[in-house]
């Protein structure tokens, strides 16, 4: 028997829409970090997840530097370009991320890949030591709209090596940063163990060591995706509709 023209519309959409999610994802990247020292609501007897989202946007550009072979540094330290995360939360962390709006202070949100070997090191991270990762998610002279028992946060920073992650095909121009990290999905232990840091704008300081880092990816359709299924799902309405009249 002969399938309604009206199922293969729906069929049709559900399948550009599964093509899609599967073509593009939005990674997220946990750290998964002890305290060094009990502090801003922090103990030293858990550990806490630090969550950062990649932006998916389409319209999006990365922006950044790259030295072939070398490392990625996708950043967005002006409040003119595009923000490299969507959101940024963790344990022991109230509201939601905001970057600085234009006129008040510059971002300062950084992702670093570096290949093996790499003595790179972001002049914008505080702290930082030559690892195969760095991230940042930071404000100048502002705060980030997150608190940590009711201190406003400025900036969070994490640094480190991890076993069996090594980044590789660094090329000579900035990648998108959502699909060069989607081939690194996983969970990783540390190897080289950097600390952490979580400083607010009164001067509040929490120290972690990092135990683990996992990189995960989520499908996210684009809206051309959307307008495609909407389109089908019409299609399929009018379909039943003129059906049901000719009856």
């Amino acid at each position: 028997m002969p399938t309604p023209r009206s199922v293969r519309l729906f069929l049709c959409s559900l399948g550009i829409l599964a093509t899609t999610l599967a073509a593009r994802g939005q990674v997220t990247i946990t750290l998964h970090a002890t305290p060094t020292f009990d502090s801003l609501g922090y103990s030293t007897l858990q550990t806490y997840d630090f969550v950062f989202v990649l932006n998916s946007s389409s319209t999006a550009g990365s922006a950044g530097f790259v030295v072939t072979g070398d490392h990625y540094d996708w950043s967005d330290e002006f409040t003119f370009e595009p923000p490299v995360w969507s959101s940024v939360s963790g344990d022991g962390l109230m509201g939601s991320w905001v970057p600085p709006a234009a006129g008040i202070a510059d971002n300062a949100s950084h992702l670093i890949v570096s290949a093996a070997g790499s003595t790179y090191v972001s002049p914008h991270i505080s702290g930082a030591t030559s690892g195969t990762f760095q991230i940042s998610a930071a404000a100048d002279q502002s705060n980030i709209g997150l608190t940590a028992q009711g201190h406003q946060v400025q900036w969070l920073y994490f640094s480190g090596s991890f076993t069996g992650l090594n980044f590789t095909g660094i090329g000579s121009t900035l990648a998108d940063p959502n699909v060069y990290m989607a081939g690194f999905t996983g969970t990783y232990a540390t190897s080289t163990s950097y600390q952490g840091w979580l400083r607010t704008t009164d001067f509040e300081n929490a120290f972690f060591t990092i135990n683990s880092l996992s990189v995960s990816v989520a499908a996210v359709p684009e809206p051309s995706t959307w307008a495609a299924l909407t389109l089908g799902l019409t299609l399929c309405g009018i379909g039943a509709y003129r059906r049901r009249r000719a009856r």
